[in-house]
């Protein structure tokens, strides 16, 4: 006996199940093809990038503008923050340094800017390799993510500078020339950017491992300099003083002589000179304006119209 509609059903049935099978198979495709679910393995096949925008130590914040030497970033202090951009597909941001992974991970948010944060043990003053890794929802790697950077990082002052000239060693240096300034000269660190010296606003270049500083001297006063060294991350060295006395050097005149006829040593010995003045005293009213007597308009003081020097040897 036949039932009246039965392979209507069936036939409708059929399709209904095959149509099912057919939905069920393009699902699994879409989820593993690309909606950032592992295939196995431990790989993504998910995509997604990471960019590196900004490495910073944390306390100067992002708008720290760093020293870049070698193609390495210079950080002050123990602790860096990276920031940057993941696209779609990315879950978490996670660094490493030599295959070794840190602790602290990096969340992707959905507007794709994240920072990450790592605070090193010190005393510290050492290159460092990093590497940050992108990871789908599932854990896994995504290939090819990986983007390596250099950083120093650095929380040790560098050694004080080195003042070679003049007199090195001594703390006060007493300059009888008749130059009006002098150069103070010295040696610095190979990780030494510049040297802070006595005008903090203008920093001492120092090349190839030598800096000079010119120094304006005081006549018969003293100028005092200290000198700091500043590595390439920041870091300030203790300070090295060089005390600058002046004695100006003096300038013997012949008597009678208004330009050259400066005096020697008749000696033939180099012996030191001395000058003596005498000094006569006249009423001005009771001099002569003759040739052989002094000429009031040209008196030192009221009532001293005339200096006589003389010049001895030791």
């Amino acid at each position: 006996m036949r039932l009246k509609g039965y392979k209507t059903f069936v036939r409708n049935h059929q399709v209904r199940a095959t149509l099912m099978s057919l939905f069920a198979s393009l699902v699994t495709l879409s989820c593993t093809g690309g909606g950032g679910i592992s295939a196995g393995g431990g790989t993504s096949v998910a995509g997604g990038t990471v960019t590196i925008s900004l490495v910073y130590p944390t306390a100067a914040g992002p708008s720290w503008t760093p020293i870049i030497a070698s193609n390495r970033t210079y950080i002050l202090g123990l602790d860096v923050t990276v920031s940057g951009v993941c696209t779609r597909g990315v879950d978490t941001v996670q660094f490493s340094e030599g295959g070794t992974l840190f602790a602290e991970i990096a969340t992707c948010p959905e507007d794709g800017n994240f920072t990450w944060s790592k605070s090193f043990t010190g005393p510290l003053d050492a290159d460092k390799t990093l590497t940050a890794t992108a990871y789908d929802v599932t854990g896994a790697i995504i290939t090819g993510s990986d983007k390596t950077f250099n950083v120093h990082i650095d929380n040790v002052a560098p050694l004080t500078p080195v003042i070679s000239t003049p007199s090195a060693g001594a703390a006060t240096y007493t300059y009888t020339g008749s130059n009006a300034t002098l150069d103070i000269t010295g040696t610095c660190a190979v990780d030494v950017d510049h040297i802070n010296g006595p005008n903090a606003l203008v920093p001492i270049a120092c090349s190839a491992g030598a800096w000079t500083y010119t120094v304006t001297l005081i006549p018969g006063g003293q100028v005092s300099n200290t000198f700091r060294a500043v590595d390439l991350a920041g870091n300030i060295s203790s300070g090295i003083t060089k005390i600058i006395q002046f004695t100006p050097a003096m300038d013997l005149i012949g008597p009678g002589v208004i330009s050259g006829g400066h005096f020697t040593d008749s000696s033939g010995g180099g012996s030191p000179l001395t000058l003596e003045s005498a000094v006569d005293i006249y009423p001005a009213a009771t001099i002569s304006n003759t040739a052989t007597s002094p000429n009031p308009s040209f008196d030192l003081l009221t009532g001293f119209n005339s200096i006589t020097n003389e010049v001895r040897s030791h």
